[in-house]
C-alpha cells in the first residue's frame, strides 16, 4: 500500500487508521495496547519501520472508528473528491486498490468535464469481498459468486 501511496501521491490523499498492530507475530513487543500513549508509540514505530508516506490517524483503545467503518481486519475505503464512498474492500488487495484508484481518478476527471459542459455523470461505486491471500487458492470462483438480479 505504501507503493501505491507513493505512486498516487499527486492524485489522492492517504489516511491509515491505526487500530492495532497489524502483524503482532512479527513484532512481539507490539501486542495489545494498554494505553493511548503506548498506542501512539506503536504507530510511530510502524511509520518509521515501514517509512510509510501515508498519514496515520490513531483510533481509540476500544477501536471505535474501526468498528464504525466495518470492523474487518484489513479493509480499504476510497472516498472520492465529493466525499462519497467510491470503493469499499473487505480485504485489502493492492492490485484491486490500484485499479479502483485509476477508475476513481478517471471518474473525477469525467465529472469535472461534465460540470464544464453542463452534463451529468452517473454515480460510481465498487464494493469487493476478497479473501486473504493464504485462503484464495482454497476458494473456487463458483463458491464466491453472487447472483444479483437486474431489478426487473
Amino acid at each position: 500500500m505504501d507503493e501505491l501511496a507513493r505512486d498516487y501521491a499527486d492524485s489522492v490523499h492517504w489516511i491509515f487508521i491505526y487500530n492495532r498492530e497489524p502483524h503482532p507475530d512479527d513484532y512481539p513487543d507490539h501486542r495489545a495496547h494498554r494505553s493511548v500513549e503506548q498506542k501512539f508509540q506503536h504507530a510511530r514505530d510502524m511509520r518509521e519501520r515501514h517509512n510509510t508516506p501515508r498519514q496515520i490517524l490513531i483510533d481509540d483503545l476500544d477501536g471505535t472508528v474501526h468498528r464504525e467503518w466495518g470492523g474487518l481486519p484489513n479493509m480499504t475505503w476510497i472516498i472520492d473528491h465529493t466525499g462519497h464512498v467510491a470503493y469499499k474492500a473487505g480485504w485489502t488487495v493492492a492490485s484491486d486498490i490500484r485499479q479502483s484508484l485509476e477508475d476513481v481518478v478517471r471518474v473525477r476527471e469525467l465529472k469535472r468535464q461534465a460540470v464544464e459542459s453542463g452534463t451529468r455523470t452517473p454515480p460510481y461505486y465498487v464494493e469487493t469481498l476478497s479473501f486473504r491471500a493464504s485462503l484464495r487458492p482454497a476458494i473456487k470462483p463458483a463458491e464466491t459468486a453472487v447472483s444479483v438480479g437486474d431489478g426487473s
